[in-house]
């Protein structure tokens, strides 16, 4: 699991460089096992996440995995009408946003600055069935403006990543990330 890397990792190090600011591993533990704490002790099994990068998209990510949850990012570019098409098909439990939406109950959010809720998506048909080992659902706009949903196991992401860590062979690289979180396969 990426997250067990990432606690073996010297606690001080910078782990996350954002806007002039740093977080250190140590600290990046401390905020994921806070939130995995929220994720379990509410009983989620599904999070969407409206967000452009931050260090708590990354945090709620890892909690998700830790957690052994479904978690949905949700691309920033998509429509008010997609983000609903998304939420109507995926049916998360839980909607977090960095923007206040009228969207659904309102619940307490462990992050500041992060919006979350209870959807108020009428789900008029049977949940989703997602294949075994399902940890992240990706979309994409599609070429008819529907999103069009990925299903992604975490054994799969590790193997990719792993796959690039050894083509780049560098022991500690450096990520520079250029584009939105929410559309990385």
């Amino acid at each position: 699991m990426i997250l067990s890397t990432i606690e073996k990792m010297p606690k001080k190090d910078p782990a996350i460089h954002f806007q002039g600011a740093e977080i250190s591993y140590g600290e990046l533990v401390s905020h994921v096992n806070n939130f995995h704490f929220w994720l379990t002790n509410n009983n989620i099994s599904s999070l969407a996440l409206l967000s452009d990068n931050c260090p708590e998209w990354l945090i709620i990510d890892l909690a998700c995995q830790k957690a052994g949850i479904i978690f949905i990012p949700i691309p920033t570019f998509f429509s008010k009408s997609q983000i609903s098409y998304l939420l109507t098909s995926a049916q998360p439990e839980v909607f977090m946003s960095s923007e206040e939406f009228t969207w659904g109950e309102t619940l307490v959010s462990p992050l500041v600055n992060f919006y979350s809720y209870q959807p108020f998506v009428n789900y008029n048909h049977l949940p989703p069935q997602y294949p075994e080992n399902t940890r992240k659902l990706t979309f994409t706009s599609g070429s008819t403006g529907r999103p069009k949903g990925v299903c992604l196991s975490i054994e799969n992401q590790e193997k990719v990543a792993r796959s690039l860590v050894d083509v780049i062979s560098i022991d500690r690289p450096t990520h520079l990330v250029l584009l939105p979180l929410s559309t990385l396969l």
